[in-house]
């Protein structure tokens, strides 16, 4: 199986179960298998106030759903993928600018080095979905004059 390319995926609604219970799993065995390019990163992007730490915590280090995979592999094979998770906090609401979150990403595209590929997973309500891309495409996160972008909306 060929490597994907350099890469950043950034979830919304990185605070809700869905990305502990199944999405942070499915990366973790990507990971465990080597299937996950060497440049490549996890942005939890919610509403919920948490610093790296803790959504490292709460989705790897404290989750049910990696417990057994956590007890049977090295800590450090553990510390290596949670350090590919980051958090940003998007305030109270969805609707606010998104300046912030947009220079979080271009700080982490650059010292990361994933290539200005960033995948938009949208783990939210249906109904916020056209207002976080008009966000994305109103800061130039959807602009791909530079790496590759593409949105992903978890079905209703």
């Amino acid at each position: 199986m060929n490597k994907m390319p350099n890469q950043m995926l950034i979830i919304f609604g990185a605070s809700g179960d869905l990305t502990a219970r199944k999405l942070v799993p499915a990366l973790f065995n990507l990971y465990k298998g080597k299937h996950l390019p060497e440049n490549f990163l996890v942005l939890g992007a919610s509403r919920s106030d948490m610093s790296d730490e803790e959504f490292r915590s709460r989705v790897v280090g404290a989750s049910s759903y990696l417990a057994e995979d956590v007890r049977r592999e090295e800590a450090s094979f553990i510390k290596g993928f949670a350090e590919k998770l980051f958090y940003h906090d998007l305030g109270s609401s969805y609707e606010e600018g998104y300046e912030a979150l947009a220079s979080r990403i271009q700080s982490l595209d650059k010292e990361f080095r994933t290539d200005g590929n960033f995948i938009f997973y949208l783990s939210t309500p249906p109904e916020i979905y056209e207002l976080i891309a008009k966000n994305l495409c109103e800061q130039g996160l959807t602009d791909e004059s530079h790496g590759w972008k593409r949105l992903i909306v978890e079905k209703p």
